[in-house]
Protein backbone atom coordinates (compact mmCIF):
# COMPACT_ATOMS: atom_id res chain seq x y z
CA UNK A 1 0.00 0.00 0.00
CA UNK A 2 1.35 3.43 -0.97
CA UNK A 3 0.98 6.18 1.58
CA UNK A 4 -0.18 9.51 0.29
CA UNK A 5 1.85 12.46 1.38
CA UNK A 6 0.07 14.72 3.82
CA UNK A 7 -0.42 18.24 2.48
CA UNK A 8 1.77 20.80 4.20
CA UNK A 9 0.17 23.48 6.29
CA UNK A 10 0.17 26.98 4.93
CA UNK A 11 3.62 28.37 5.54
CA UNK A 12 4.25 31.97 6.35
CA UNK A 13 7.46 33.40 5.02
CA UNK A 14 9.41 34.49 8.12
CA UNK A 15 11.57 36.81 6.04
CA UNK A 16 8.53 38.80 4.99
CA UNK A 17 7.43 39.31 8.58
CA UNK A 18 10.90 40.39 9.62
CA UNK A 19 11.06 42.92 6.80
CA UNK A 20 7.62 44.27 7.72
CA UNK A 21 8.66 44.72 11.34
CA UNK A 22 11.88 46.43 10.25
CA UNK A 23 10.01 48.83 7.97
CA UNK A 24 7.47 49.55 10.69
CA UNK A 25 10.28 50.29 13.14
CA UNK A 26 12.02 52.66 10.72
CA UNK A 27 8.72 54.36 9.91
CA UNK A 28 7.90 54.89 13.58
CA UNK A 29 11.38 56.34 14.24
CA UNK A 30 11.04 58.75 11.29
CA UNK A 31 7.57 59.83 12.38
CA UNK A 32 8.69 60.39 15.96
CA UNK A 33 11.64 62.50 14.76
CA UNK A 34 9.49 64.73 12.55
CA UNK A 35 6.67 65.23 15.03
CA UNK A 36 8.66 65.56 18.24
CA UNK A 37 8.27 68.53 20.55
CA UNK A 38 10.88 70.31 22.59
CA UNK A 39 11.65 68.65 25.88
CA UNK A 40 13.44 70.85 28.35
CA UNK A 41 15.44 68.05 29.90
CA UNK A 42 18.80 67.85 31.59
CA UNK A 43 21.45 65.42 30.37
CA UNK A 44 23.99 64.70 33.06
CA UNK A 45 27.47 63.24 32.38
CA UNK A 46 26.17 59.75 33.15
CA UNK A 47 23.74 60.02 30.23
CA UNK A 48 26.54 60.97 27.87
CA UNK A 49 28.58 58.00 29.06
CA UNK A 50 25.61 55.70 28.49
CA UNK A 51 25.09 57.05 24.96
CA UNK A 52 28.79 56.53 24.22
CA UNK A 53 28.57 52.93 25.49
CA UNK A 54 25.49 52.38 23.33
CA UNK A 55 27.25 53.64 20.19
CA UNK A 56 30.34 51.50 20.88
CA UNK A 57 28.12 48.47 21.49
CA UNK A 58 26.30 48.98 18.21
CA UNK A 59 29.59 49.29 16.30
CA UNK A 60 30.98 46.13 17.93
CA UNK A 61 27.74 44.23 17.29
CA UNK A 62 27.57 45.21 13.62
CA UNK A 63 31.24 44.37 13.09
CA UNK A 64 30.75 40.95 14.73
CA UNK A 65 27.71 40.29 12.55
CA UNK A 66 29.67 41.20 9.41
CA UNK A 67 32.56 38.99 10.54
CA UNK A 68 30.18 36.09 11.18
CA UNK A 69 28.43 36.32 7.80
CA UNK A 70 31.39 37.58 5.73
CA UNK A 71 31.59 34.44 3.53
CA UNK A 72 27.86 34.57 2.77
CA UNK A 73 28.06 38.27 1.89
CA UNK A 74 31.02 37.71 -0.45
CA UNK A 75 29.35 34.70 -2.11
CA UNK A 76 26.17 36.74 -2.61
CA UNK A 77 28.04 39.43 -4.52
CA UNK A 78 30.08 36.90 -6.49
CA UNK A 79 26.94 35.05 -7.55
CA UNK A 80 25.13 38.28 -8.32
CA UNK A 81 27.85 39.63 -10.59
CA UNK A 82 28.61 36.28 -12.22
CA UNK A 83 24.93 35.95 -13.21
CA UNK A 84 25.03 39.41 -14.78
CA UNK A 85 28.10 38.47 -16.81
CA UNK A 86 26.46 35.22 -17.95
CA UNK A 87 23.30 37.11 -18.95
CA UNK A 88 25.36 39.57 -21.01
CA UNK A 89 27.21 36.73 -22.76
CA UNK A 90 23.94 34.92 -23.51
CA UNK A 91 22.31 38.04 -24.95
CA UNK A 92 25.24 38.71 -27.31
Amino acid sequence: MVKKKQPDLVRVNPRGWGLRKFRLGILSIVISLFFSQEAYAYLDPGSGSYILQLIIGIIVGVSFMIKTYWRKIINLFINLFSKQKKDKKNSD
